[in-house]
């Protein structure tokens, strides 16, 4: 069995490896508060005495495991940061979702004003070349009609103007929300989404006849929306 030697308070450790670089401390327990350098094997020998680790040592252990359980996220702070962040991807939702709106209701309503101003370039094309004896299903009393047949200048004989095929322009098509074009055998689509359609002569202009046209589409989340024109031309004499 290995005999240790009990360390005294007077007690001078010995000269090891020369000289020691500081005066020996008093005590066993000054030993570990000092700042002098022990050779390795005096290190060697206070452990083999049996010294246990001083107390400040095991300060330091306890107050370093208490700042890393410090370093963690608590129960409360991890709620306040999931809350925060479902707060902000429902606010970033929010604006995707209006931003994406907005800008199918802006598609919707070009798509509609672009059909409904080739209805009315191609009303005007034909109208513009009839006249007022030459337009029967609407006469000039002010009245609303829903169609309207015409026909339309091909010629002069002997100073007596020559009309062509009738004109007709009706709604259909399967939702009945198309303009169609009929002359003789000739059907032509005009425009699409078309809601409604309607002609006027005025009683004390009847060589003018005005036109209102609605339009009506919906979006892909289902909102309707309608654009209308409402315009006029000028029959030839």
């Amino acid at each position: 069995m290995l005999r240790t030697r009990r360390l005294s308070e007077n007690t001078d450790f010995p000269k090891m490896n020369g000289t020691l670089r500081q005066p020996a401390p008093t005590s066993l327990k000054e030993s570990f508060r000092g700042s002098w350098d022990v050779p390795a094997s005096s290190k060697h020998f206070i452990l083999k005495a049996g010294v246990s680790r001083p107390p400040f040592a095991q300060r330091s252990i306890s107050m370093s495991c208490r700042e890393v359980n410090r370093s963690g996220f608590t129960l409360i702070e991890a709620l306040v940061t999931v809350i925060l962040f479902l707060f902000i991807y429902g606010a970033c939702t929010l604006i995707l979702l209006s931003g994406t709106d907005a800008w199918q209701i802006r598609s919707v309503n070009v798509e509609l004003r672009q059909e409904l101003r080739k209805a009315m370039e191609k009303i005007k094309d034909d109208l513009s070349q009839s006249g007022a004896s030459a337009i029967t299903g609407v006469p000039a009393d002010d009245t609303w009609h829903t169609t309207m047949t015409f026909q339309t200048a091909v010629g002069v004989s002997s100073g007596i103007i020559q009309w062509g095929v009738p004109i007709q322009y009706v709604l259909g098509g399967t939702d009945a929300n198309q303009i169609h074009r009929v002359q003789g055998i000739q059907d032509h689509v005009v425009a699409h989404d078309i809601l409604s359609m309607e002609f006027r002569r005025s009683s004390a202009s009847p060589d003018m006849t005005e036109i209102a046209l609605q339009a009506r589409k919906n979006t892909l989340k289902g909102r309707q929306l309608t654009e209308s024109l409402t315009f006029q031309v000028q029959l030839r004499n």
